[in-house]
């Protein structure tokens, strides 16, 4: 069982979390990676994903798809940003209208 401390984190020294790796090991890797991998290699790459994309492998097509396009938002948040941006003037205008009746009787 992991052990947690009283905010409910792993308590240090939990041989169940280790952590993160420090940003210098991040860096020296990413580094290591480009240094490695040519303009040619990832034009290589490039291609061969999009051959098997082109043959049905759906995976390489999301991935081509997913970086050509961006990833797609799920479409509960769409609907969200749908409704706010059609009922946001609707709620402005009602906000703005009673503000303005406030006023109309605040003044008599």
């Amino acid at each position: 069982m992991a052990t947690r401390d009283d905010k409910g984190r792993f308590a240090e020294g939990n041989h169940c979390s280790p952590g993160r790796r420090p940003r210098e090991t991040e860096r020296r890797y990413l580094q290591a990676f480009k240094a490695a991998l040519s303009i040619k290699d990832l034009r290589a790459v490039i291609r061969s994903c999009i051959d098997a994309a082109t043959g049905g492998d759906v995976q390489a097509m999301r991935l081509l798809l997913n970086y050509a396009l961006g990833v797609p938002c799920d479409a509960l948040t769409e609907a969200r940003l749908s409704a706010l941006e059609h009922g946001l003037p609707a709620t402005l205008k009602i906000v703005y209208d009673d503000e303005v009746l406030s006023h109309e009787n605040a003044g008599n």
